[in-house]
């Protein structure tokens, strides 16, 4: 289901427990704007593209971010590692510990997953 996904992810199948762990290194570069910063502050829907660096203050690390954007375009909820880490010296959320990976909980029944998987690929 992750694999088929329309995301330049990097699926770290697990051999067991309850979550499964995307790499989205390759995906910040389709984020859209506006999911990096609090409601209000841009309204900005193009995707970031390679110049990640170069967006001023944002509000959230690449990996909420991408979170935020899985949850309001596709309906599907994805969990964030950066707040996991310590973040002790880090002075933008850009460089924040644990921002290439969110996870996922798998846990769940046939029906919910499935129903995931159908949105995930919607667009």
């Amino acid at each position: 289901m992750l694999r088929k996904a329309p995301f330049n992810w990097k699926v770290l199948e697990p051999d067991g427990g309850f979550f499964a762990i995307m790499d989205i290194s390759n995906c910040h570069k389709d984020i859209p704007v506006k999911y990096f910063y609090t409601e209000g502050v841009s309204q900005d829907s193009t995707p970031v593209g390679p110049n990640l660096k170069d967006l001023k203050n944002p509000n959230y690390a690449p990996d909420v971010a991408f979170c935020r954007w899985l949850v309001f375009e596709y309906g599907v909820v994805a969990i964030p590692l950066s707040p996991f880490y310590n973040q002790e010296g880090i002075t933008s959320k850009l460089d924040a510990r644990g921002s290439n990976f969110i996870r996922f909980a798998i846990c769940k029944s046939d029906a919910t997953l499935q129903g995931a998987a159908e949105r995930l690929v919607k667009k």
